[in-house]
């Protein structure tokens, strides 16, 4: 049994699509339509708009999108945002590839921190020990 608030069973109020579209600040008072989500919405025709925030709001989409802008990796969205976009079945594998292309590149830099630390004193004994004395 988990002690977790009420409200975390329940499902977030979605407003109408119209106070969507039409306030920009919305996502102060419901963080869950992102600016990416609005901008989003914005940018389609009123019926595009209306189905993509009814597959959102409903937990029904069935594509999610990992998206490449520069060098980096967007994260996971229900809708394609780019050129450069990478199709998921579900969100857990869009997910799952976005946590390996972010996070794992900064693992690796943390690992070879200590390494690089060694190799740096070692090259500066070896250049203490090689000159010579004053």
């Amino acid at each position: 049994m988990t002690n977790s608030p009420p409200e975390f069973s329940s499902q977030p109020e979605w407003p109408a699509i119209e106070d969507v579209l039409d306030e920009p600040e919305i996502w102060r008072s419901y963080p869950h339509i992102s600016p990416p989500l609005r901008r989003q919405l914005t940018s389609l025709s009123p019926e595009d708009a209306h189905q993509l925030y009814f597959k959102v709001a409903s937990g029904t989409a069935e594509t999610f999108y990992l998206t490449k802008r520069n060098d980096d990796w967007l994260p996971p969205l229900a809708w394609q945002s780019g050129k450069e976009a990478e199709c998921f079945d579900s969100a857990l594998d869009a997910a799952n590839a976005y946590g390996q292309r972010t996070l794992f590149p900064l693992l690796e830099m943390e690992e070879e921190k200590p390494a690089q630390t060694l190799l740096k004193r070692e090259r500066k004994k070896g250049q203490a020990q090689s000159e010579p004395p004053e």
